[in-house]
């Protein structure tokens, strides 16, 4: 009994824009050696670090970089927990390890908040998780930073959306009163403000803010005393705490309900770009059009000029190019180009953003397979870099264009296998043929030459006029057997050039059935044709054709049938048929017919059995001719083999 093979080891890291998080990547790729396992870094984006400053952003992506650098594979996922996130990936991606930076959690006097690690290790019980020290000592926090006109338009909007709301509340709670409402109704005027608010401003402060003002303009206006914060009846003061909690509630909700419908919109629409991807790509007939759809792709995505380039991008290399408008350049300059090389031969990205010659325009990356580069992608970066999200979303389309790649490639080679294996199998089958074959006439050649040498004397005149036919038609039988493997060499090994020229069809058949060999039988071999019919061919070509036609005709029909070799013309064509009166083919043999070594009959009458290659150089030699042999019933018994040659103009 064998041992048992254990499961291969599955690191996994987190990412983030923490100073500390570099000691940590750098320790998961240690780990990761020494484990010999699979090595993930995984981003979570939450609403709370989505709008993290410039500063951290370029922190971040150089993490992300240096994760990539040492062999890692980053996935992005979006959530409002970053322990739910990486408990529910590491459960789902069979992770096994996981190593996080220590942070140093804030207690607070009224409760404890868990840390990361100890959230993992509840959510999570089965993982091993590796703590490594924080240089820095407490616990990282983001940073949100905007650009004032920014920062001042969403703060003009969301204001001017919570005077609107509770502008209109009041309007319509005044409506209430004077109707007679309740205080009920008036309250629910209002939480139906503040969710309003909340739902249409950028952030939750201003929900917050809403339900605060709506209580108190609730007390200003609607209770006793009006229009003073005074209330004469105690119970509203907890009438005013549930309005307060009930809204504020309502706000927080609407809030999360909003990050959820975000985050689950750009889950859909990575999904959506991703399916959409790998269904192109899988569609994709050659390797042209998968460098093309991955362009479009990634152009649609990054709205970038991309340029792909297949193997080793070289100087005059044309790329496949995806332009965000018409006056990108259709080819990288020299200098790229360079770059280009340095990430095939290296299997790394470089070039912009990067740590390797960075003062190019472009970033370039690999496409590539645990074993080898397929392709180089170039992006001009037009001085940004790439976001987290639309990164991700772009490492998986180069993995599902390597996938396409590489399938395509193993289906090359299992072509080339196949076509190997033919041309074994081919020559396999015409070395057992020629030796089976040529016995029979070599055979009776040397015997009848024995014969002649021994008892010439002693023979008659017509005894050694047989023997001198029988030699003869051995002979020519050899000769015919040698041209057809000379023709069936030629075409293998693409060699046979056509010399194309206007032949008189009727001398070309004449001279064709002088060469027959009718193998002592007395079969009437007609010739017909319409007058001065010319046609283009190679002579020599097609005068084998019909010398193999009409010598199959002679093989297999009775020694009294009659072949007819027919030449009309048909508008602009010249056909040329053979037809005998023989047993005829069945028709599930036509087709098999023009297979090499296909027979329809183990051996003939004279003992030789064919080798089943003329119908087969037939139908080469009229197809290099630019036209089709076909098989037909000849009424009512027989068979009819015709093709179509192209009429030469005769002009006098």
């Amino acid at each position: 009994m064998g041992e048992k093979k254990e499961t291969e080891e599955h690191l996994l890291i987190c990412l983030s824009s923490s100073e500390s998080n570099e000691k940590v990547i750098r320790q998961g790729a240690k780990l990761a050696r020494a484990f010999h396992g699979k090595f993930t870094a995984l981003y979570v984006e939450t609403q709370k670090n989505a709008g993290i400053t410039e500063e951290n952003r370029k922190k971040l992506n150089k993490n992300i970089r240096l994760a990539q650098q040492l062999g890692a594979r980053v996935v992005t996922s979006y959530g409002s927990d970053i322990a739910e996130e990486i408990a529910a990936y590491a459960r789902v991606s069979g992770v096994s390890k996981i190593v996080l930076g220590r942070t140093y959690t804030k207690r607070h006097p009224l409760f404890i908040r868990d840390s990361l690690s100890e959230k993992l290790s509840r959510l999570a019980p089965g993982l091993e998780i590796f703590l490594v020290p924080d240089a820095y000592g407490k616990t990282y926090r983001y940073k949100y930073q905007k650009t004032k006109a920014i920062e001042y338009k969403e703060l003009w909007k969301d204001m001017v959306i919570c005077i609107l709301g509770l502008g209109l509340s009041t309007a319509v709670a005044s409506l209430f009163v004077g109707l007679g409402l309740s205080d009920t109704n008036i309250i629910m005027v209002y939480i139906l403000g503040v969710l309003l608010v909340a739902i249409l401003t950028s952030r939750q402060i201003w929900g917050i803010l809403t339900s605060i003002l709506s209580v108190l303009i609730f007390n200003f206006f609607f209770t006793m005393p009006v229009y003073t914060f005074n209330v004469s009846d105690p119970a509203y003061i907890v009438t005013f705490f549930v309005m307060f909690v009930t809204a504020f509630t309502c706000s927080a909700l609407t809030k999360k309900v909003k990050n959820y419908a975000r985050q689950s919109a750009r889950k859909s629409y990575r999904t959506e770009l991703l399916l959409e991807t790998s269904r192109k790509l899988q569609e994709a007939t050659d390797l042209r059009e998968i460098a093309m759809q991955t362009v479009q792709q990634l152009g649609r995505l990054l709205e970038k000029n991309i340029y792909f380039y297949f193997g080793k991008p070289e100087i005059n290399h044309i790329p496949e190019v995806y332009k965000k408008n018409d006056n990108a350049p259709s080819m990288l300059e020299e200098s790229e180009i360079g770059v280009a090389q340095w990430t095939y031969r290296n299997n790394r990205r470089a070039g912009f953003s990067t740590e390797t010659l960075p003062g190019s325009r472009c970033m370039f990356l690999a496409v590539r397979s645990a074993e080898s580069v397929f392709a180089v992608v170039g992006i001009d970066m037009e001085g940004e870099e790439i976001p987290s999200f639309e990164a991700g979303i772009m490492e998986a389309i180069l993995n599902e264009c390597a996938f396409a790649l590489e399938k395509e490639n193993l289906l090359a080679q299992q072509k080339e296998t196949d076509l190997r294996l033919q041309k074994e199998q081919l020559r396999a089958n015409l070395l057992r043929s020629i030796s089976h074959d040529l016995r029979t006439p070599l055979t009776s050649i040397s015997g009848n030459a024995e014969n002649l040498l021994m008892n010439e004397e002693t023979m008659s005149e017509e005894q050694r006029k047989k023997v001198y036919r029988d030699v003869y038609d051995d002979s020519m039988w050899l000769i015919n057997l040698v041209e057809n493997l000379l023709f069936v060499t030629r075409i293998e090994n693409g060699t046979m050039e056509l010399n194309i020229q206007g032949e008189i069809v009727e001398d070309v058949i004449e001279e064709a059935v002088r060469h027959v060999n009718r193998r002592g039988k007395n079969q009437e071999i007609c010739v017909e044709c319409d007058g001065l019919l010319m046609a283009k061919m190679d002579v020599k070509l097609m005068m084998q054709v019909i010398i193999n036609l009409v010598d199959n005709a002679v093989k297999y029909t009775p020694a009294d049938s009659k072949i007819t070799v027919k030449a009309k013309q048909y508008q602009n064509k010249a056909v040329i048929s053979v037809a005998d009166n023989g047993p005829g083919i069945p028709p599930d043999q036509k087709e098999k017919l023009f297979q090499m070594f296909y027979t329809l009959g183990n051996t003939v009458a004279d003992g030789r059995r064919g080798m089943g290659l003329g119908l087969s150089l037939c139908r080469s030699i009229v197809n290099a001719h630019g036209s089709e042999i076909k098989i037909y019933d000849n009424v009512p018994c027989g068979a009819v083999f015709r093709f179509e040659l192209e009429v030469e103009d005769v002009r006098l």
